[in-house]
C-alpha cells in the first residue's frame, strides 16, 4: 500500500500544476494510466500483468505525445512518429521471431512499451536545453527506463530460466530494490 501511495501521491501532485496547457494535461493523463497500471501490478500483485502493461503502454503513448509537443518542426514530428511506428512493429515482430510459440500478448505489449520508452528518453534529450521542464522530463524518463529495465531483467530470468550465476540475476538480486530506487524519483521528476 505504501508503494502504491507513492504513485498516487505523484499523480495528485501533478494536479497542483494543472493548467490548460497541452504539456500539463498530457502529463496528468499519463499519470492516470500509470496509476491504473500500478493498481494491477502493486495492489493486485501482478495478477493482471497484460492489463497493467497495456495501461503502461497507453501512458507511454501520452509521453510520446509530450515529446512530440517538444518538437520544433513538422519534420521532427514526422520523424518521431515514423520511428515510433516502425520500431514498434519491428519490436513486436522480433518477439514472435525469437520466442515463436512461446510469444504472448504480454511480451509483445512489453517490447512495444520498452521501445517507446527508450524513444521517449532519446527524444526528450534532444530538447534538454529547451528549459527546466525538458531537463526534468529527460532525467525522469532516464530513471523510468532504468526502473523498467530492472523489471525486464526479472522477466528475462523467468523466460530464459537464468540461474544465480548470470549477471542479470545478480543485478536483480542486489540488496536494494532497484525498481523503487529508480521509479519514485522518476515519477517525482515527471510530476
Amino acid at each position: 500500500y505504501i508503494a502504491y501511495a507513492g504513485v498516487v501521491a505523484c499523480f495528485a501532485f501533478s494536479f497542483l500544476f494543472i493548467s490548460r496547457t497541452n504539456l500539463v494535461l498530457v502529463q496528468v493523463l499519463a499519470f492516470a494510466f500509470t496509476v491504473i497500471a500500478d493498481f494491477f501490478l502493486i495492489l493486485l500483485e501482478g495478477e493482471h500483468k497484460t492489463i497493467a502493461m497495456l495501461s503502461f503502454l497507453i501512458a507511454q503513448g501520452f509521453y510520446a505525445l509530450k515529446t512530440l509537443l517538444y518538437a520544433r518542426s513538422k519534420i521532427e514530428k514526422r520523424v518521431q512518429l515514423i520511428l515510433r511506428l516502425a520500431l514498434s512493429i519491428v519490436g513486436g515482430a522480433l518477439v514472435f521471431i525469437v520466442l515463436k510459440s512461446q510469444a504472448q500478448a504480454l511480451f509483445v505489449i512489453s517490447v512495444v512499451y520498452y521501445v517507446n520508452l527508450i524513444l521517449s528518453v532519446i527524444f526528450s534529450y534532444m530538447h534538454f536545453k529547451g528549459g527546466k521542464n525538458q531537463k526534468l522530463t529527460a532525467i525522469g524518463f532516464t530513471l523510468f527506463s532504468l526502473c523498467d529495465i530492472t523489471i525486464g531483467f526479472d522477466f528475462l530470468i523467468d523466460i530464459f530460466s537464468l540461474g544465480a550465476s548470470s549477471l542479470i540475476y545478480k543485478i536483480v538480486s542486489l540488496p536494494i530494490n532497484l525498481v523503487h530506487f529508480f521509479y519514485y524519483p522518476s515519477q517525482t521528476l515527471l510530476a
